[in-house]
This record gives C-alpha cells, sequence and structure tokens, in this order.
C-alpha cells in the first residue's frame, strides 16, 4: 500500500486493521503524509550486521489545528488489538501491537515533556501544574490502542501521530519494536 499522501480520509487502512480519529463519538477526517524517516533499521548481532527490516507502511497521520477545537478532546485509535510501549526517544511515546502476523504502531510528540521533566520525574495521578503547557495535553488510550489529545492553544500548525506496519519476519520482537521506535520518533 503507498498512499504517499491523502486528504480528507476517514480511515487510514492496513493489513491487520485501520487507525481513525474521533472528535467524541464521531469520525473526523484526517491528512496522510509518507513518513521522510522511512530509511531501513539495520539488525545487528554482536556488532555484526545480520540484516534490515522495512515497514511495509509508514505514515503520519495530520490534523490540522485550524479545523479543531480548544479544550476538546480528541482520539487517535487503532480498530483492534492490545498495544504495548515500545521504544520512544525524542519527546515522543510510541506503542506497538501484534495481530494476524502483523506489527503496527503508533507514536505522538509530547510538546510538555520538557516542562514535564522540569516539574519533577513523578507527579502523583499526572498532576502537573500546566500553566506553562504549550501545544496540547496528550494521554493514552485504555490497553494503548491509541492517544487522546486535547489542544491548549493554536500556536501550532498541525497534530501529527506517526504510524508504522510490518510484516513478522525471522527478527526476534526486541528488533522489531527497536525499527518501530526508529521510525515512530
Amino acid at each position: 500500500m503507498s498512499l504517499l499522501s491523502s486528504e480528507n480520509i476517514y480511515e487510514l487502512e492496513m493489513p491487520a486493521g485501520f487507525f481513525s480519529v474521533f472528535d467524541g463519538n464521531k469520525k473526523i477526517d484526517f491528512s496522510v503524509r509518507e513518513n521522510s524517516l522511512n530509511d531501513p533499521y539495520w539488525v545487528y548481532k554482536n556488532k555484526e550486521r545480520i540484516g534490515e527490516i522495512c515497514a511495509e507502511g509508514n505514515y503520519k497521520i495530520i490534523l490540522d489545528v485550524k479545523r479543531l477545537s480548544i479544550g476538546r478532546k480528541y482520539i487517535v485509535q487503532f480498530s483492534d488489538g492490545e498495544f504495548e510501549y515500545c521504544e520512544s526517544d525524542e519527546g515522543t511515546q510510541c506503542f506497538t501491537c501484534q495481530k494476524g502476523g502483523w506489527i503496527v504502531g503508533i507514536g505522538i510528540f509530547d510538546p510538555n515533556e520538557a516542562e514535564k521533566l522540569r516539574q519533577g520525574s513523578f507527579i502523583e495521578n499526572n498532576e502537573y501544574d500546566e500553566s506553562n503547557f504549550k501545544g496540547y495535553r496528550i494521554g493514552l488510550l485504555e490497553k494503548g490502542k491509541g492517544f487522546w489529545f486535547e489542544l491548549i492553544d493554536k500556536k501550532i500548525e498541525s497534530v501529527v501521530f506517526p504510524v508504522a506496519w510490518l510484516k513478522e519476519r525471522e527478527f526476534d520482537k526486541t528488533s522489531c519494536n527497536a525499527a518501530m521506535g526508529f521510525w515512530l520518533t
């Protein structure tokens, strides 16, 4: 499947299911662009390169902030499957799921991670002082099937969710999760 880019779609379909975006109980449209970070992930064993993992699909779900409302909760989720934490970095949270011989992943950048860290690495019940937060708040959906987000301001152009999928192959789960984390951060 090669979309390259699509506007005004309601589902991003892939072999193991689909991603969709909700405003309350109603699906809303979004744009999709091919992820510019689509290099193969090299797998090593004892410092020797033994192969590479390539994504079957590697895209970004893009929501135009001009079309969203401040203070409203939006949901970006996968149709089915239990997600678990994936290797994340650079202020991004990533999760993957294995379903029907496929590995599917989703990530999101947290524009407030530095402020959360400044306030302390452990805040009971995630109750941060949000007066210095910017962009949007994020949270993980139950079973990690996706994320919710809520706009704080409209100083950004878009909210972006990298998504990728690959066919399970000869590489172990750790290598596949590392590849997904590479593409989703």
